[in-house]
């Protein structure tokens, strides 16, 4: 496991559609965590789905690398070396046993699962995703030794713009530790289920208790009543909970419940994907933070405390042969909010490209490199510690504050698009008209759970701070 590489379920593609619009919030949203996580000199860690089929992921990449060689044409050789050797992205791929696939291999074989109950639900290649002989067709395209976009593409800009991405990406990936196949998850999608319909109606109690926000009973129960129902060889995928929705109307036309049963098996299948990157830090609040749908943000909370009680149910010997919800552990801490940028109006916002440049002059600048490399180490040195101490039921001391303080002063005198008061650290994106910001908040409130605060990475709505 990498400290340094996170895994963002925001770039889950099953939230990024070709229909929104491109200032979407939740495009901004992505990019916006993306952008706090690179200043904390953390790696962004893509699997080939995402990497693939997210627009929101396929903006980012794009982004980043066209950001990158725009600076290091302008830096001069040292900075432009710095440049080459850092690796924001982390590709990780899914390749069965023994074979030799690639990045783009994997895609296209993505593009062929056309059976029903495998089949791929294309998102951000929506306007294929019903056309069998178009999908053929790009997956060939990605296949071929050398990869051209097939001619329904060239009309469409963004896609098109999206190939030439996986292709750039690819070559990227090829960089020493950037690019690999996945690694085996300890835990998979039908362990995590299967955790949650064989658990009693006392362990669930204590499963949604242990939730800050807790989802009522009834639908805790309905939840795990339909799991149940479905067979074995089916829910070990993630696609039949998205087919359940598709066949009852989609979205806007579906009984609410299967969009929280979506919710929740997508919720434990960023889990399993973060486990097999290799993730150090995790971000799983899969809920756009810009919805206000109560409901599926509970889902979402009682996913993260079926993980927890799936994680520490394999550490901890179970119980008569059942494991025991009394081992969870705690939730963490509240870390980030995602508002409007007019409620930040001393921060401005900026699109994503001045982020990413401010991002990459950092790291060629010969005076500033090097301190906020050793800043970010030191970061996440107190990080690891206070954890450690936590674990041993020992108080945090100050040394996670000072170092987080000491960061975002660094920070501060560099980047004017970044936002350093109060203990957080903001980034502001304009999308079109419109402008959002992320804050990311040391809790200075309870220095116990400072640790589990930042490393995490549990986003929940500002609206869900709001106890009534």
């Amino acid at each position: 496991m990498t400290d340094r590489l996170v895994f963002h379920s925001s770039f889950d593609s099953t939230r990024f559609t070709a229909v929104h619009p491109g200032d979407f919030p939740n495009l901004a949203q992505a990019q916006a965590e993306a952008v706090i996580s690179l200043l904390l000199g953390r790696s962004l860690a893509f699997n080939n789905t995402y990497a693939f089929d997210s627009r929101s992921a396929q903006d980012l990449v794009a982004t980043i690398l066209e950001t990158r060689e725009r600076v290091g044409n302008r830096v001069n050789p040292r900075g432009r070396q710095r440049i080459n050797a850092a690796d924001p992205l982390i590709l990780r791929w899914y390749a069965p046993a023994g074979s030799e696939m690639d990045f783009l291999a994997c895609c296209a074989d993505q593009l062929r699962r056309l059976a029903p109950g495998t089949r791929f639900i294309l998102s951000h290649w929506k306007m294929i995703d019903d056309q069998d002989k178009a999908r053929e067709e790009l997956a060939a395209a990605l296949a071929a030794d050398e990869p051209r976009p097939p001619a329904f593409l060239r009309e469409n800009d963004e896609l098109n713009r999206s190939f030439q991405t996986l292709r750039q990406l690819s070559e990227y990936a090829r960089g020493p530790g950037r690019g690999q196949p996945t690694g085996q998850p300890q835990i998979s999608l039908l362990d995590y289920l299967v955790d949650f319909e064989r658990l009693d109606d006392a362990g669930l109690d204590r499963l949604v208790a242990a939730m800050t926000y807790p989802i009522d009973w009834a639908s805790a129960i309905t939840l795990r009543e339909a799991i149940a129902q479905v067979r074995l060889g089916v829910k070990k995928n993630r696609g039949w909970a998205h087919e359940a929705v598709n066949q009852a109307g989609g979205e806007q036309k579906c009984p609410p419940f299967l969009l929280e049963q979506r919710q929740l098996v997508d919720t434990l299948y960023n889990a399993v994907l973060a486990d097999s990157v290799g993730s150090g830090s995790e971000f799983l609040s899969s809920v756009p933070r810009t919805v206000s749908n109560d409901n599926l943000k509970m889902v979402n909370g009682l996913a993260l405390e079926l993980i927890r009680y799936s994680r520490a149910s394999r550490e901890v010997p179970a119980t008569e042969g059942r494991p025991s919800a009394d081992y969870l552990a705690p939730e963490p801490g509240m870390s980030g909010l995602f508002v409007a940028a007019s409620e930040e109006p001393d921060l401005p916002a900026a699109p994503l490209a001045a982020l990413l440049e401010a991002y990459w002059e950092l790291i060629a600048d010969d005076d500033l490199s090097q301190p906020w490399s050793d800043s970010c180490d030191q970061l996440d040195r107190a990080l690891r510690r206070a954890e450690r101490l936590h674990l041993m039921g020992h108080p945090a001391d100050s040394q996670l504050g000072d170092c987080w303080d000491a960061h975002l002063d660094m920070l501060h005198a560099r980047l004017e698009h970044i936002q350093t008061g109060e203990r957080r650290l903001g980034a502001a994106i304009k999308l079109g008209a419109r402008s959002y910001c992320q804050l990311n908040l040391l809790d200075t409130a309870d220095p116990v759970r400072q640790a589990e605060s930042l490393a995490t990475g549990q986003y929940i709505d500002q609206s869900l701070r709001k106890t009534a």
